[in-house]
This record gives C-alpha cells, structure tokens and sequence, in this order.
C-alpha cells in the first residue's frame, strides 16, 4: 500500500530466505564435503540463453537476446558448479 509497507515486506522475505540458504547451505556441506569439498555459497544466478560466446548470432533477433535462464550454482574454494 505505501512504501514503508513495501519496504518491510522487501525485508521480511529477504531475511527469510537469507536463512533458508543458510540451512540449505549446511546441509548440502553435511551430505557433499567428502565429494566436492566444502561449499562456500549456494545461490540462483541468472545468464543469457543461446546464441555464440559472444552472446550473439546473426539469426537472433532482438527479442531472442533478451531471453536469460535461471541456473543454480555452487562455489568451493577451487570451482563455480
């Protein structure tokens, strides 16, 4: 309804789900630790889908550039997963 509604409500989840990863977190390390190592941060990342390296091909149109996918990711001391 206003701002500061808005602003609480931002928070409330944001906090929410900060502590959901955090268990999350832990207990990927509990059941992973002796496979991959350690996880240091878990998280969605969001990249663009398709196209060359570069991120373009000359048959793509503009609304195909804008298409991005959501993946998952996992960082240890040595990798991005």
């Amino acid at each position: 309804m206003d701002p500061q509604e808005a602003t609480t409500w931002f928070n409330a989840l944001h906090s929410a789900i900060g502590k959901s990863t955090q268990k999350a977190l832990l207990d990927a390390n509990r059941a992973l630790v002796s496979i991959i190592g350690e996880l240091k941060h878990i998280g969605w990342l969001s990249r663009r889908s398709g196209g060359e390296p570069n991120g373009r091909s000359s048959s793509e149109s503009s609304d195909e550039l804008d298409k991005w996918q959501s993946i998952f990711v996992a960082v240890t001391d040595r990798e991005l997963r």
